[in-house]
């Protein structure tokens, strides 16, 4: 574990598809990337499901072409380097929410979309697995995407070629601690890294 600055930016009244486009500009920009940015993976909860997705040229892709975000009221958009978590006002466009969490500096942010930046010190953790639901089938609905599947639930694309017949899946999290009264170390934050097959990166 080594000390780190955590970067969190904050806005609000942005639309999904803004915020995303922000996050993958700066991280675009700060790779030395294209102006359009890098591509990233998604978590989307809509009120009939909850997908992954991947954003990538300012567009949603699903396994079987580009998503309508229309309906989604929570996202979670990430890389190695980034979290985007926004959240839906059902009333009010202007009441959308959203924040990044990052341990490296976003500069590149449009600060004309109102992000507001905090840091705070702290200590980087273990990396967590999250393990999802179902096996690989052994089939992939496109390239880059596998299908896992489990006979009570269903089927449930991943954006992570080759998981093989049997095989497993997991959400990998980064862990951020601190330090409180009486040196209690507790959690500050998480944020979401990328998708792995489960026991070792695909």
């Amino acid at each position: 574990m080594g000390k780190a600055d955590l970067y969190t930016y904050r806005a609000e009244g942005l639309s999904l598809d803004t915020a995303a486009a922000s996050l993958a500009r700066a991280l675009g920009t700060a790779d030395g990337g294209a102006k359009q940015g890098v591509a990233l993976t998604a978590l989307l909860y809509s009120p009939q499901q909850c997908m992954f997705a991947v954003y990538s040229g300012e567009v949603w892709q699903g396994p079987n072409g580009p998503l309508d975000v229309a309906g989604v009221f929570e996202a979670r958009v990430f890389s190695h380097s980034a979290e985007l978590r926004w959240l839906k006002d059902p009333v009010d466009e202007a009441g959308h929410r959203c924040a990044i969490v990052s341990d490296r500096e976003l500069g590149t942010l449009d600060h004309g979309q109102g992000w507001q930046a905090s840091t705070q010190e702290v200590m980087r953790g273990p990396e967590l697995r999250y393990l999802l639901w179902g096996e690989g089938t052994g089939k992939y609905a496109s390239q880059g995407w596998s299908r896992l599947g489990t006979a009570r639930v269903g089927v449930l694309h991943v954006p992570l070629a080759g998981v093989a017949e049997g095989a497993r899946a997991a959400l990998v999290a980064q862990e951020y601690l601190g330090e409180r009264e009486h040196g209690n170390v507790v959690v500050i934050d998480e944020r979401l890294v990328k998708l792995e097959t489960y026991g070792g990166a695909a």
